[in-house]
């Protein structure tokens, strides 16, 4: 499958061309402008636009001289190019499903996912506070989420799109990582319900008020 439409014309345009030259590696605004054809103003506004948009940022390359202003991608905006991670894991699930229990291979999917958030920390609070900042979290990784009180005993995680679209719909087993995911964020029992119908997955986890479960993520420390 090639590039999605929008994402070919963003590539076509001065941004997108910037943004591909970035990506070989730190440039200043002399060197991009040599490349791109253009005067060094009108790079630094495209600069601008893509450090204010979060993809872009700089520092200053110090040498016998003044400083330069060296302008790179920033980490997070390298996802933007990575295309092969869903199709990989469609085909190690379609591996593993022929070759495990279906509880197994949730089992295996919910560890995944509670190790994939060792890495994160959560601010320290009622389970109210913590499920808000997991769902931050989700938002971040594309899932669009927001938390809404189902009932006395039940928050739930509503996200209005799925970051494992392109798996989920032929292999729900994916949901479990991350419902493995948000239970080692919040600390409490995580219950996956998504929506795989049409129209796309949309995501839905219940999160149950009063218990909690043992959590391996460092809270963050208090601001205060």
């Amino acid at each position: 499958m090639g590039q999605p439409l929008w994402k070919k014309h963003f590539f076509e345009t001065t941004r997108g061309r910037a943004v591909q030259l970035l990506r070989a590696g730190g440039r200043t605004v002399d060197e991009l402008a040599k490349l791109l054809g253009l005067s060094g103003t009108s790079v630094r506004a495209h600069l601008s636009q893509l450090e204010s948009d979060g993809m872009v940022q700089h520092a200053a390359r110090r040498g016998s001289g003044k400083p330069t202003q060296v302008y790179s991608l920033v980490p997070e905006a390298e996802a933007f190019f990575h295309k092969a991670y869903g199709p990989l894991l469609a085909q190690v699930l379609r591996l593993l499903d022929g070759r495990l229990p279906p509880a197994q291979l949730a089992a295996i999917m919910r560890q995944a996912g509670g190790a994939l958030a060792a890495g994160r920390s959560v601010p320290v609070g009622d389970v109210q506070t913590r499920t808000r900042a997991a769902s931050v979290v989700l938002t971040e990784l594309g899932g669009m989420a927001e938390v809404e009180q189902k009932d006395e005993h039940t928050l739930t995680i509503r996200g209005l799109a799925c970051p494992l679209a392109t798996v989920t719909a032929g292999h729900s087993e994916a949901c479990m990582a991350v419902e493995g995911f948000l239970e080692a964020l919040i600390g409490s029992p995580v219950t996956q319900c998504c929506d795989r119908g049409a129209g796309g997955p949309k995501c839905r986890f219940n999160v149950a008020l009063g218990q909690s479960v043992p959590s391996q993520i460092p809270a963050e420390p208090d601001s205060q």
